[in-house]
C-alpha cells in the first residue's frame, strides 16, 4: 500500500536502518548501503573486517593521521570506502557475494 506523499525508494536509497534489524550483522561478502559521508548513498560489498583495529590512529605517510574505520566496503564503481557501522546503512545478506 503506498502511503500518501512518499515515493518508491530508489534502488541504493536505504530501506531499512540497521537498528531496526538487530539480528542482522554485517559480514565480509554482504551486500550493503552506505552513508558515504558526502550527503550521497551507495551499494556495495564488504571485502575487509578491521575489527579491533577499529578507531586506532593510522599514519598515512608522514604527516596525516586517520582514524581506522571497522568496514572496507568495494562500491558500484569501484571505489573503496573505509566506513564504521554507522555508516552501514542497509545490508543484504541473502545478496552475499560468493
Amino acid at each position: 500500500m503506498k502511503t500518501p506523499g512518499r515515493s518508491a525508494p530508489s534502488p541504493t536509497s536505504p530501506t531499512t536502518a540497521l537498528a531496526e534489524e538487530p539480528d542482522t550483522r554485517p559480514a565480509i561478502g554482504m551486500t550493503v548501503v552506505v552513508d558515504t559521508g558526502d550527503g550521497s548513498d551507495a551499494r556495495g560489498v564488504i571485502v575487509d573486517d578491521f575489527g579491533d583495529l577499529a578507531g586506532t590512529p593510522v599514519g598515512i605517510g608522514t604527516e596525516r593521521i586517520a582514524t581506522a574505520r571497522r568496514w572496507a566496503v568495494d562500491i558500484d564503481g569501484g571505489h573503496i570506502v573505509f566506513v564504521d557501522d554507522a555508516a552501514l546503512l542497509e545490508i543484504h545478506p541473502d545478496a552475499s557475494a560468493s
